[in-house]
Parts: C-alpha cells; structure tokens; sequence
C-alpha cells in the first residue's frame, strides 16, 4: 500500500475599485488551502486502487474604504463581499 499527501496553497487579491452609492475601495483577500490523502493497493503488476480524500479550506476577508483611506461601512456588505470561511470535504 502506498500513502500520498499533497497540499496547496495561494493568497488571491480581489480588490477593485466601484463608485455605488459613492467611490470606495473594495479590499478583497481570498485564502485557499487544499490538501487530498491517498491510499494505493496494488492489484497487480500494472494495475492500482486508488482513495482520494480532498478536504478545503476557502476564507475570504473584505473590508472597504473611501478614497482618502477612511474606512467606509459599506451597507450592502452582507449580500456583496463579506468575510467567511468555507471547509469541508471538496
């Protein structure tokens, strides 16, 4: 039997720029994390069995400003941009 683990990793940068209701900032982070077990048995000389577990981890933080850098509570945060974090099996 043979036993595999692989991980991945990234940062992405989703900050934009919009001007509804007033010009703002949109600082956007998205955190993504992947790691997947497998297990091999050998059927034969060519042949295998393979199990894959994924599992991931997604977070995503935003936050808004005004031009000058002042913080702005954007008010429709909840349903645009929001911070969370998603995990589970993928």
């Amino acid at each position: 039997m043979r036993i595999r683990l692989t991980q991945q990793w990234a940062t992405f940068d989703g900050s934009h720029d919009s001007d509804v209701p007033v010009p703002n900032r949109h600082i956007v982070t998205l955190e993504y994390y992947r790691a997947e077990i497998g297990l091999a048995w050998p059927l034969g000389p060519v042949w295998d069995a393979d199990l894959v577990i994924p599992w991931e981890s997604k977070g995503v933080s935003a936050a808004y400003e005004l031009p000058d850098g002042a913080p702005y509570d954007n008010t429709a945060a909840a349903i645009h941009h929001r911070d969370e974090t998603l995990t589970g099996l993928a």
